[in-house]
């Protein structure tokens, strides 16, 4: 049994709790979330960082 996801298997099972108990923290967190959304790559541009261009 695995002591982080409390079940058997091969897998392990991380959980982790964001606390936005403060305007500071929903402003910070609302920038991280919108800087890796705009950072992103979406459709055949994902399946070219993933697979490399050119490829099926």
């Amino acid at each position: 049994m695995s002591q982080a996801s409390g079940h058997a298997g091969g897998a392990e099972d991380w959980h982790a709790e964001m606390w936005l108990d403060d305007a500071d923290n929903i402003v910070l967190y609302a920038r991280v979330w919108r800087t890796l959304r705009e950072s992103a790559e979406y459709g055949f541009d994902a399946h070219n960082v993933i697979h490399g261009p050119g490829a099926p």
